[in-house]
């Protein structure tokens, strides 16, 4: 009854998530090496996806463009982070900067999904899994925001999958009962210098992050020894 229960909602949370991706402007955009890249009307952007404990769909982060007022438009930046063979050396934990190009404009975290690439929304369920959903996360203001300004580099930071449920992490033994506690985006920054390539590009500006989402991870990579599918500590 339960799982039929979960599959049924998974479908329909799927079929609507795809069904809003259809009517937005979701875009994911180009990464770059160099500013010679960039045209007219954008900026890079410098930024980190990662989860604290590995899983085995691909990460998709949403930041949803504002508009002249400050209200959220309908176009959307989708930003992913593939699980990796995490047993061959790649996963989706450790710092994985990258440089994208995107248009200007001040854009907003809005959310995540795993499993589903549709927008999200509040509430969203993601599934197809007999062990139960996968997580999603919606966030309104106040989020993290940015600016990109033409020909700049904008140093957005590490975005980070963190469990913020209210069991200590070293407590926690189990896969499953890992799955039954939240986890939210959090925020720090990249440690890495800008890369020299871009050092002479403007500063938009650093980006404005609420309290409530720093992070309380200190470490670029997955220390070692610590299993890969329970979240990690440091």
């Amino acid at each position: 009854m339960r799982l039929t229960m979960i599959l049924g909602v998974s479908i329909f949370a799927f079929s609507v998530l795809a069904s809003s991706a259809a009517q937005a402007k979701v875009t994911e955009p180009p990464k770059i090496t160099s500013p010679a890249k960039l045209k007219p009307g954008e900026g890079a952007v410098r930024l980190s996806v990662r989860t604290q404990k590995q899983f085995t769909e691909t990460f998709f982060l949403y930041f949803v463009r504002l508009d002249e007022n400050g209200g959220d438009s309908d176009s959307y930046v989708r930003i992913e982070r593939g699980a990796g063979v995490p047993f061959a050396g790649s996963n989706m934990i450790d710092v994985k900067a990258v440089i994208y190009r995107m248009p200007v404009g001040r854009y907003r975290l809005l959310g995540y999904t795993m499993r589903c690439e549709g927008v999200p929304f509040e509430g969203a369920l993601c599934s197809g899994s007999i062990s139960g959903p996968f997580p999603t996360g919606y966030y309104k203001n106040p989020a993290p925001t940015f600016d990109v300004k033409d020909g700049s580099f904008a140093d957005v930071g590490d975005f980070i999958l963190e469990y913020t449920g209210p069991r200590p992490i070293g407590e926690i033994n189990g896969i499953a009962e890992v799955d039954e506690h939240r986890s939210d985006i959090r925020w720090k920054p990249i440690a890495a210098a800008r890369p020299a390539a871009f050092a002479n590009l403007a500063d938009p500006g650093a980006p404005t992050i609420p309290a409530a989402f720093q992070s309380r991870i200190t470490c670029e990579t997955r220390p070692k020894g610590v299993m890969l599918y329970i979240p990690f500590a440091c």
